[in-house]
């Protein structure tokens, strides 16, 4: 499905094997459990990216539960074997992530040691990325914020209303009842006197993944 009018990227399904061959050649995938057949995310949200020369990927990753203290959405993968600069490709992929995740936090890990380059991560930095310097696990952090940015405190809300949503749509049950729990719950983050004082973007982001997985799935 192309996203973009004139962009570069078409989202795949996790497991496409054209994306699954640029995957390989990662270096994150020598590290990993080996993925030859089969998806290769792995588990929580995901949006997969392919140019459409097939050439490049990007994969975005949430995951509810980390054992480090990262929030947000995730960078999981990033390879680009195209003539397309990879800054170009970065800021496109920002945008299809930021329309499926509004507000989020965007985030990824750089191993300088994988990175056959004499300045690691600096296609991120010329997408206007900030570089959070070498973490305690040996990789360079690096973040962007978006203009809208919602708070930890906001995106910890959203994830246990994520929950409330597919716990009741499995059950068949007016998932909109979420909606209003989570109006309440950053009513009371914000300090607000109006229960309606939310931005639609909160909302989209909550509820945009279930949209995704039971409307445009269908169509990748």
């Amino acid at each position: 499905m192309d996203l973009l009018d004139g962009g570069h990227w078409l989202v795949v399904k996790d497991g496409d094997p054209r994306a699954r061959a640029l995957y390989l050649r990662h270096y994150s995938a020598r590290k990993a459990e080996s993925k030859a057949t089969g998806t290769f995310v792995g588990p929580g949200e995901k949006m997969v990216l392919l140019s459409k020369d097939c050439q490049a990927i990007w994969v975005w990753r949430k995951m509810k539960y980390r054992r480090d203290d990262q929030w947000g959405i995730e960078c999981f993968a990033f390879r680009n074997e195209s003539s397309v600069l990879s800054s170009e490709l970065i800021l496109e992929a920002e945008q299809l992530g930021l329309r499926r995740w509004p507000g989020a936090r965007l985030w990824t890990y750089v191993d300088p040691s994988e990175v056959g380059s004499s300045n690691p991560g600096f296609c991120y930095e010329q997408a206007g990325w900030s570089n959070l310097g070498k973490q305690s696990n040996g990789l360079v952090l690096y973040e962007r914020i978006p203009l809208r940015a919602m708070t930890r405190e906001v995106f910890d809300v959203i994830e246990t209303a994520q929950i409330l949503v597919w716990a009741w749509d499995n059950e068949d049950s007016d998932w909109y009842e979420a909606a209003d729990w989570l109006k309440e719950a950053i009513h009371k983050l914000d300090g607000t006197d109006s229960k309606d004082h939310i931005d639609d973007l909160v909302l989209a982001h909550a509820f945009g993944d279930h949209l995704y997985r039971n409307h445009d799935e269908d169509d990748l």
